[in-house]
């Protein structure tokens, strides 16, 4: 398969449902990671036209990891990845490789990089330097850290619900009961190896130790799904592991970053809203009292 140009990368990332706007950025990014080869894989398991990760991001890909080199499910990956921001594309990509993503943008577009900076250094393409800055770059560059903040801060509530969803909630419950299970088979094998009769703790601190092995296999495991798509109990799923036919670990909860990005930016215009009217409200009933002054003094004077 051929390898894909500038322009091509672009439409595939618009194809895939990406914002135009950040079309040259994402197509910029493909150039550094793959050079445009479809094809391209690392050992870490990145793999593709963006270099997806698996299987770290497998529910990502559309059809799993085994269309991960699908030109178009790479890219629709990619979309999903960055949450079709910003903040996602500095976060996932350019925090990594800001200024090879930068120039190869630069070197695409005639010497200019519309609308984007380099993040952390100077406007690329412009013949500014780090210590020669603009107002417009400045500001831009604060709306960048602005939204890498507001994307970073939707990927820690991300995970935080992660915990909540069908199943998760278990997982968190045979993660304690794993580390209590732990701590007691460490005190009772202390005190085996202090008594004067061994046998009388130790068999107690070996069940400690199995029980809290099992709860961490089923900690870190996605948590299993019935035929009918819903979790399946806690305790058959202790039996059957215990039984040795563990069923296979479920599908990792979607991922709802964007929509938690959304949400927080929707939060802070409203509340940056209603200080703009607040203020205004103030300035309103600061020139009404000045009208009021002026209006008794004429009143005075007559």
């Amino acid at each position: 398969m051929a390898d894909y140009s500038f322009a091509q990368l672009e439409a595939l990332w618009i194809a895939a449902g990406g914002s135009k706007t950040l079309a040259p950025l994402a197509a910029g990014i493909a150039m550094v990671e793959s050079s445009g080869n479809p094809a391209a894989y690392n050992a870490s398991g990145a793999s593709g036209l963006w270099q997806i990760e698996v299987p770290l991001h497998d529910s990502l890909i559309p059809g799993g990891a085994a269309n991960v080199f699908n030109p178009q499910d790479n890219a629709k990956a990619a979309v999903a990845l960055s949450g079709n921001s910003l903040a996602g594309l500095t976060s996932n990509w350019l925090d990594f490789e800001p200024a090879g993503a930068a120039e190869k943008i630069v070197t695409e577009n005639g010497g200019v990089l519309p609308n984007l900076s380099a993040p952390g250094g100077p406007v690329v393409g412009t013949g500014t330097s780090s210590s020669s800055t603009t107002p417009l770059s400045d500001l831009t560059g604060a709306v960048s850290q602005a939204g890498t903040l507001l994307g970073d801060s939707a990927k820690a509530l991300d995970w935080f619900f992660h915990f909540f969803k069908p199943g998760q909630g278990w997982r968190i419950l045979f993660g304690a009961g794993s580390a209590l299970a732990l701590a007691g088979g460490i005190r009772s094998w202390q005190a085996a190896a202090s008594a004067e009769d061994s046998t009388s703790s130790l068999p107690l601190a070996v069940l400690l130790f199995s029980l809290s092995a099992l709860a961490a296999f089923m900690t870190l495991r996605q948590w299993p799904t019935t035929s009918d798509g819903k979790p399946i109990l806690p305790g058959a799923y202790v039996v059957d592991t215990v039984e040795g036919k563990a069923p296979a670990a479920g599908a990792a909860p979607s991922s709802d970053q964007a929509a938690i990005e959304v949400g927080l930016g929707a939060i802070l215009s409203l509340w940056g809203a209603s200080k703009v009217a607040s203020g205004l409200s103030g300035l309103g009933g600061l020139i009404s009292g000045l009208s009021s002054l002026f209006s008794s003094g004429a009143g005075e004077d007559l």
